[in-house]
């Protein structure tokens, strides 16, 4: 600087020298510093920032690696602060707090940001602190830690923990105990103990061997301990540690002097698998499993149930089987006896036919003979239809004395031939009833004539009936009682009475005639009637059924007319009197036109059903007094035909067809046969082969 001049006019310059060395000093310190609070900033985690309150915005300083530090700006931040796509609506007031208003708190926020997708919140941690400037509030500054990741590892970390107490927990809930064991140190603890309740007292702590061996030892039964002893024997788990696959279980029930409310328990031993373990440990775990034990021994007994009535029904079956190869022998010397009759007194009847004595005498043993082959035939098809569930019962009207004593009628013959005494009290109040009369009677029949096959000469049988009290509004509770003094059974062969095919050894039981089906079929049909039968016999002493059945009772009166008493004489047929015969086999309806000829009756014949709608279509009103029809029959049947002809009347071209009677002669004689004909409107049902006085009295009663 110039202050002045000297005489010879040269200038005076003015120098100050100041001493800048402390400030030079500090100038590099600060540098130094700057430097280093820099670097610190690169290598730091955290965002600094810095909130200027009267601007409204907020300043952040985000350190980047090896790209020094980012700064953002943002202004009108407290407005930002209520855009969810910036901040979580949830953490929006806690920011508004501290750093807009300046409380200073440590606070946790999501926010998205600018390297983040939009709506994608990340977790920050916030420490701030504000500055104030003659009292008042002018800045913010603070930290901002990104801690998403903490987070997210935190959450994972208690969704596992959660996990795995939740699974803590059931297992717990499904093992009495559990205790985990050191085996090389031959020490435990109980991760879990029993509940006092459960009778199963154990120390949390202590020796594997000399502790909770022992104590799991006394719990068993004596029986059972040598596996339970062998399973926790500590130096065979020690020496095969390594080869046991999963866990090792034994189950066992515990012993008397045990206060445990489980009989069962499984001990589990788990071996536990640890990388770089320096010793071998194992989880044992007790658990009741009585529930499970208690289904295996239900579902073993069940199998062995099912197995018994397998074989059960496997022996039955064989039994059965012999039963019936037994009756097919015994039925082919039934059958053979009969048809050697018949064929042999046909034979000597051939030769003696001049000699009308000796011819009758045969003819009349071939009848016997034939009714003999046929009540055979009739027990094994009864049989075959009750088993073949075929069979069924039909309701009629009739009078219960008039059944019975028709049933007596039939088998006195038999008896007197023998000499025996039948009788028959009949003590009933109600004998108008409803039910199966044919049934009823077969029941009978069966009974008596067994007890007249099986007593010997001068005998005696009796039929009691009596009326029992019955409970039951409109039906009748009848008790019949078939005694005699025969041969009687065994005490062994009671026991199977009732089985098909099964008949009593001895001389005097070969020497009758049967087939074992009789009193089968009697009790099935008694069954059938929700009844009882019972069987009282003694060798040599007699035998006694009583059979009890059920019947609706009817009013008095109303009954199926009877059968024509064939005792009774019956007068001849009007003269011309013509009926329609209906037979598709050649033989048979040679035989019946024969028969009725004998009785002073014309026929015309038709082969199948559809000539008999012809015939009876074709001929005038009156010119036959009765239909003689069979079933069986190619083009149409006898139930078609019948059906057909009553249909005549419904339309109005023969009136005449729904009076005129038609009677069933078939072969089909069951009482549901019987039944179906009646279905068809066919007035009564006549069984083959033919009995000539029944069909006589049959054609008596509905011609008068």
């Amino acid at each position: 600087m110039v202050v002045g001049s000297t005489e010879d006019g040269d200038s005076i310059i003015q120098r100050t020298l100041i001493d800048i060395t402390q400030r030079k000093i500090l100038q590099q310190q600060l540098n130094q510093e700057q430097e280093m609070y820099r670097v610190a900033m690169e290598s730091s985690a955290d965002t600094m920032f810095e909130y200027l309150t009267d601007s409204d915005t907020f300043i952040s300083y985000e350190p980047r690696p090896r790209q020094g530090v980012k700064r953002r700006e943002l202004s009108g931040y407290s407005k930002l602060l209520s855009d969810k796509s910036f901040i979580h609506p949830e953490d929006a007031p806690a920011a508004m707090d501290n750093i807009c208003n300046g409380c200073g708190e440590s606070f946790e926020m999501r926010v998205v940001t600018p390297d983040s997708a939009p709506g994608y919140y990340q977790w920050h941690r916030i420490s701030s602190r504000p500055i104030y400037h003659s009292g008042r509030l002018t800045r913010v500054v603070g930290t901002i830690r990104n801690i998403h990741a903490m987070k997210e590892t935190l959450l994972e970390n208690s969704t596992r923990l959660h996990m795995n107490q939740s699974a803590l927990q059931a297992i717990s809930g499904v093992y009495l105990s559990i205790f985990y064991v050191n085996l090389t140190e031959d020490q435990y603890y109980a991760v879990r103990l029993s509940q006092a309740r459960e009778g199963l007292p154990f120390p949390r702590i202590g020796s594997f061997s000399g502790g909770l061996f022992q104590r799991l030892l006394a719990l068993a039964e004596e029986q059972d301990r040598p596996r339970v002893a062998q399973l926790c024997d500590r130096g065979r788990l020690l020496s095969r540690f390594s080869e046991i696959s999963g866990h090792t279980e034994v189950e066992f029930r515990q012993g008397p002097s045990s206060s445990g409310g489980a009989p069962w328990l499984r001990l589990e031993i788990h071996p536990v698998s640890m990388d770089n373990a320096q010793g071998k440990n194992a989880i044992v775990t007790l658990r009741n499993v009585s529930e499970e034990k208690q289904r295996e021994l239900e579902r073993q007994a069940e199998e062995k149930a099912a197995k018994q009535a397998l074989e059960e029904a496997y022996e039955g079956a064989r039994r059965a089987n012999l039963a019936k190869s037994d009756f097919l022998s015994k039925m082919s010397h039934d059958i053979r006896t009969p048809m050697n009759a018949i064929l042999g007194m046909a034979a000597i009847a051939e030769h003696q036919l001049d000699d009308r004595d000796r011819l009758a005498d045969c003819l009349e043993k071939i009848r016997s003979s034939g009714n003999l082959l046929l009540g055979l035939i009739n027990e094994v098809l009864d049989m075959s239809k009750i088993e073949s569930g075929k069979i069924g019962l039909n309701e009629s009207a009739f009078r219960l004395s008039d059944c019975l004593t028709a049933a007596v009628q039939m088998i006195r013959p038999d008896a007197e031939g023998k000499g025996q005494q039948l009788s028959l009290a009949i003590s009933v109040q109600s004998d108008a009833v409803r039910g199966d009369p044919t049934r009823v009677q077969q029941i009978l029949l069966n009974l008596l004539s067994n007890a007249v096959k099986y007593t010997g000469e001068g005998g005696h049988i009796s039929l009691k009936v009596e009326e029992k009290l019955s409970g039951k509004s409109g039906v009748g509770c009848f008790e019949f009682l078939v005694e005699d003094d025969g041969i009687g059974m065994s005490q062994e062969f009671l026991g199977k009475v009732f089985t098909p095919f099964e008949r009593a050894e001895g001389p005097r039981v070969n020497a009758v005639q049967g087939t074992g089906l009789g009193l089968a079929i009697t009790h099935n049909l008694v069954q059938m009637m929700n009844g009882t039968i019972r069987v009282e016999s003694k060798l040599g002493e007699g035998t006694r059924f009583v059979v009890t059945i059920f019947l609706k009772l009817a009013q008095q009166g109303a009954s199926e007319p009877a059968s024509t008493d064939p005792a009774v004489e019956l007068p001849p047929f009007p003269v011309g009197t013509k009926l329609l015969l209906v037979e598709d086999n050649d033989l048979n309806r040679e035989i019946a036109q024969e028969l009725l000829g004998m009785a002073g009756l014309d026929t015309v014949n038709a082969s199948d059903g559809q000539q008999a709608v012809d015939l009876f279509s074709s001929n005038p009103p009156g010119t036959f007094a009765l239909i003689l029809m069979d079933i069986q029959m190619p083009v149409m049947n006898g139930y078609e035909a019948a059906t057909a002809i009553r249909r005549l009347a419904e339309t109005g071209q023969r009136p005449d067809a729904a009076t005129i009677p038609i009677i069933a002669l078939t072969a089909n004689a069951f009482a549901d046969d019987a039944y179906r004909a009646r279905q068809a409107g066919m007035n009564e049902h006549v069984a083959k082969p033919l009995e000539m006085d029944r069909l006589l009295g049959v054609l008596h009663r509905w011609i008068s």
